[in-house]
């Protein structure tokens, strides 16, 4: 039985842009907001964060270890709105709404019931905007303090020369990082 065999080859012409050397994209100078440069010094001392348990009702800056399920109208409890042994720092505004100010006052073994209202954005969407009673105990109580930003610190846990060192060296990440944003930018 004879073969038969097509092929066929695809020449790439050969493209040409008048005037390309005209073209300019303008490349936009970025200087690094300070309060960006706080923001990662923020979170890398929180990082290094110390706790101390007190015996004390909590305050805002506390971090307060509890237990908490909430449940509709109809005490029914809602899912995924359970934890156990859940950190909390007050005033960090990771939980729903309203939430963190109801630790305040609390101390170790302190049980409470409040209600919040549901986000409209809640992911259950027949609970959105409704109220929801929530059953806290507190574990623990702690005082958060937080590391300065010393030379010394740089050194030990940074392992940078200096806490200018450190700065500097977030400084520089970050305005690379808008460069090669830009550059990305550019090249679009």
């Amino acid at each position: 039985m004879p073969v038969t065999l097509k092929v066929t080859f695809v020449e790439k012409p050969e493209v040409t842009i008048k005037k390309a050397d005209k073209i300019k994209v303008e490349k936009k100078p970025h200087p690094v907001d300070p309060k960006d440069i706080q923001r990662v010094l923020d979170s890398v001392l929180q990082e290094h964060r110390m706790v101390q348990p007190v015996d004390r009702a909590a305050k805002d800056g506390d971090q307060v270890t509890v237990d908490f399920h909430a449940t509709d109208d109809k005490q029914v409890e809602i899912p995924g709105m359970k934890a156990e042994r859940y950190n909390i720092v007050i005033g960090k505004s990771n939980l729903l709404p309203g939430f963190e100010p109801e630790l305040v006052g609390m101390k170790k073994g302190d049980h409470k019931h409040f209600t919040l209202t549901l986000p409209e954005k809640f992911q259950l969407e027949e609970l959105r905007g409704k109220s929801a009673l929530f059953h806290v105990t507190v574990h623990n109580v702690e005082e958060v303090t937080l590391p300065e930003l010393t030379d010394a610190f740089a050194k030990e846990k940074l392992h940078q020369e200096s806490a200018k060192a450190f700065t500097d060296m977030i400084e520089k990440s970050i305005a690379d990082q808008e460069e090669q944003f830009d550059r990305m930018r550019r090249e679009r």
